[in-house]
């Protein structure tokens, strides 16, 4: 199997603690994400996501079904989840709001139109992720999330995830480079 896409993009996640840069490639075939010490391929034909490790040339298989649960147990904690959509030319925007005894959350979403994503395995990893999220947000094949703000407060505690894409774009030359990374064997 050969690549034959490959969208280079560049995200800063920010926390409480701190700031991290996260390098996603992604293809038709899969998408791989690179952070510091932690690299995730996600595989399109097994829907599965794997842990990299490049030293052993092996990826381990990451269970979701704990994250599920916790999110799903996270969840009873509100009384409930307002989600607002509104709609523009090329892109939509979400506010969230929620509200119960001992936590709240609000957050903004941008989501902009990035046709080169169509075909991609970018939108079945998404929705493979998004099993575990908190809140479930619908995303077109084409679509991109390049601006999230999401602010939890948990009796006081503080909990901030904000991600914003730096930089996007489509390569032309040797897009079959992390192709490698289908012949890994599983640990």
């Amino acid at each position: 199997m050969e690549s034959k896409v490959l969208i280079h993009i560049i995200k800063e996640i920010e926390t409480v603690e701190n700031t991290i840069q996260v390098e996603e490639f992604i293809t038709d075939l899969f998408v791989f994400t690179k952070q510091k010490n932690n690299d995730v391929f996600y595989r399109k034909d097994e829907d599965k996501i794997y842990a990299v490790n490049e030293t052993s040339k092996n990826i381990t298989l990451i269970s979701l079904d704990q994250r599920q649960q916790q999110a799903d147990q996270f969840k009873k904690l509100f009384s409930q989840i307002d989600v607002q959509h509104k709609a523009e030319e090329n892109s939509r925007s979400i506010s969230i709001d929620g509200k119960g005894n001992v936590v709240t959350i609000s957050g903004e979403v941008k989501i902009s139109k990035f046709p080169d994503l169509e075909h991609t395995a970018n939108i079945a990893a998404y929705k493979l992720l998004s099993k575990s999220a908190l809140v479930d947000i619908d995303m077109e094949n084409n679509e991109i999330t390049d601006f999230v703000d999401i602010d939890i407060n948990v009796q006081g505690q503080r909990i901030k995830n904000k991600t914003v894409i730096k930089n996007i774009e489509v390569l032309t030359t040797d897009i079959n480079r992390y192709d490698y990374l289908l012949n890994y064997s599983v640990n």
